[in-house]
């Protein structure tokens, strides 16, 4: 099959997954969640913090991550990633409940550089 490969502005709009290629989770949204049973692992994310509440950016040393949009669940979260098997209803069916199906955070990169594990982000 023939193809073109293509560059797009940077600056327009796309529902391409690497335009927010981050995805974060924090431990409260999983304490809100409230399944001991269900990991920070079932939603595959790039970073998980420590705490809870709202922001637009944050920072840290070397990088920048701006706020994009919540991340909506499918049925992979139903599967366990150590084994690869279903695992039942859950968690899909607590966050369409409490969550409107959303869990997690993407992100564009503002700035590109280094995240340390352990690394305290400035959030604003």
């Amino acid at each position: 099959m023939p193809v073109t490969l293509v560059m797009l502005d940077r600056q327009a709009p796309r529902a391409f997954v690497d335009s927010k290629p981050v995805l974060v989770v924090t431990t409260g949204m999983l304490a809100r969640l409230d399944l001991p049973e269900v990991g920070a692992e079932r939603f595959r994310p790039n970073v998980v913090l420590e705490g809870h509440g709202e922001w637009r950016e944050l920072r840290g040393r070397e990088t920048v991550l701006e706020y994009a949009e919540p991340c909506s669940r499918c049925e992979v979260t139903t599967i366990d990633q150590a084994s690869g098997s279903r695992r039942g209803p859950e968690p899909l069916r607590t966050l369409n409940e409490r969550f409107a199906g959303d869990f997690g955070v993407y992100c564009r990169v503002g700035r590109a550089g280094r995240l340390r594990r352990g690394e305290v982000l400035q959030a604003t």
